[in-house]
């Protein structure tokens, strides 16, 4: 498909808007319903809730790919720049954003994250050698 930049980027955001939306949907219903403010399992579970949303929104703004937040970069500079020129500056942050946050997370012992930083980063490094070879970005 053949969206305008700002279509994709609004599509790209959305992901993370709408876990931000989520926790504070949650975070108004546990002040405002008394049944939720009273019942023990509303009052434990409910800022779990909101917490797990707002860092699931957090981490999908990350700038690495497939994360929203690699989408929300390329399609900012696809606004400004050709896609030859946006493309390669867009995965390149991905890379080095993810290496930089998997040896961190190696150094914090989060180890499923770095594992996870580490393949994102080998996705990334694929694209990029796909598109050398081929001069497009679509896989």
């Amino acid at each position: 498909r053949h969206a305008r930049p700002w279509q994709d980027l609004l599509i790209s955001a959305a992901g993370p808007a709408s876990s931000f939306a989520l926790a504070w949907l949650i975070g108004l219903a546990a002040s405002t319903i008394p049944f939720a403010s009273r019942d023990p399992f509303f009052r434990a579970l409910l800022p779990l809730l909101i917490r797990a949303n707002l860092w699931w929104g957090v981490f999908n703004l990350i700038p690495v790919g497939p994360l929203d937040g690699f989408s929300v970069i390329l399609n900012f500079l696809r606004l400004f720049l050709r896609e030859r020129l946006a493309f390669p500056i867009a995965i390149w942050t991905s890379m080095i954003v993810g290496v930089v946050l998997a040896v961190l997370s190696l150094a914090t012992r989060w180890i499923f994250l770095s594992l996870l930083m580490f393949w994102y980063v080998h996705s990334s490094w694929t694209r990029w050698q796909f598109y050398r070879q081929t001069n497009r970005t679509d896989e």
